[in-house]
């Protein structure tokens, strides 16, 4: 199934057939072994919860170093917020401070289930594709797991997923789970 070839994938065994009929894999590339420096971008959706579940099922608990990262939506400061008084402006920072608790917490449960734990979780404000390749690449990441919650019609075409600019430049393997459970690997 399709565990089995993500496993042949980790393991170093190309496979030119899914690379040819998965039109979300550009290139397969063997390695040596599994990846040790796992970067586990989380969102607290339904899709990232399952990519931290397919890297419990797809990773050897001995000498994986998973990072999760979360990436927020930068604050813009409006005008309601510029009028806001100051225990309104803690109370909503407080409020981001949770929300950024909560979706990493979440996201250590499936870890947690496989034997695995997260050494390392960061939390940036910022465009989620352009924060994922950035930390990936600070910490010479091996492997990017994330979710894809996909955009659609005239926005995705514009715009493009985040999962869609991650695969496009990201200098490793990256494995996406789309919301119907679906998950394709691919690199740069």
């Amino acid at each position: 199934g399709t565990t089995r070839s993500s496993l042949r994938v980790l393991a170093g065994a190309a496979l030119p057939a899914v690379a040819a009929l998965d039109n979300e894999v550009d290139l397969v590339v063997p390695m040596e072994q599994g990846p040790h420096k796992i970067l586990l971008a989380v969102d607290g959706s339904e899709p990232s919860l399952q990519a931290a579940r397919e890297i419990g099922r797809l990773v050897d608990a001995d000498g994986a170093e998973i990072s999760l990262l979360y990436v927020q939506k930068p604050q813009h400061l409006t005008v309601e917020e510029a009028l806001m008084d100051a225990e309104t402006k803690r109370r909503r920072a407080l409020e981001r401070q949770l929300d950024a608790e909560r979706v990493v917490a979440a996201a250590h449960a499936p870890l947690a289930s496989h034997g695995l734990i997260a050494h390392h979780q960061t939390v940036v404000e910022g465009d989620p594709a352009e924060e994922i390749l950035k930390f990936a690449n600070e910490i010479g990441a091996e492997l990017i797991a994330m979710g894809s919650r996909g955009r659609t019609g005239w926005v995705g075409a514009v715009l493009g997923s985040v999962s869609r600019r991650v695969l496009d430049r990201a200098g490793c393997p990256v494995l996406v789970v789309h919301g119907s459970g679906q998950r394709s690997e691919a690199s740069a």
